[in-house]
């Protein structure tokens, strides 16, 4: 989220919120959660719990990941934004997006 010059805007303050959101959750400070670069030991991936299958597997993966103890770092990478057409909708996504995590917030550990 360093460089969000041709980052649409809608994009830029979901993420701002996703993360702020999923920072709380987790008691870590997570600066893109949407970011799908992701570097992962393989004891860590076997360790999780992953149910979901749409745009909420990347917080559903930090949640599980903090659940077991994991600290979350990030690093900074370059984002390209072409012209490409995105496949989440805002609001169909966003209502998802609340609903899984309301269900992990009430999910017993």
């Amino acid at each position: 989220m360093a460089d969000r010059r041709n980052m649409p805007i809608i994009r830029v303050l979901t993420n701002k919120f996703m993360s702020w959101l999923l920072s709380a959750v987790v008691k870590q400070k997570i600066c893109d959660s949407q970011c799908g670069f992701r570097l992962i030991k393989r004891k860590v991936l076997e360790k999780l719990s992953l149910k979901t299958h749409k745009f909420e597997i990347e917080s559903e993966m930090i949640i599980e990941a903090a659940r077991i103890g994991v600290k979350i770092e990030s690093i900074p990478i370059h984002t390209v934004y072409r012209k490409e057409r995105s496949h989440i909708n805002p609001f169909v996504d966003t209502i998802r997006f609340f609903r899984f995590i309301l269900k992990k917030l009430l999910r017993k550990k």
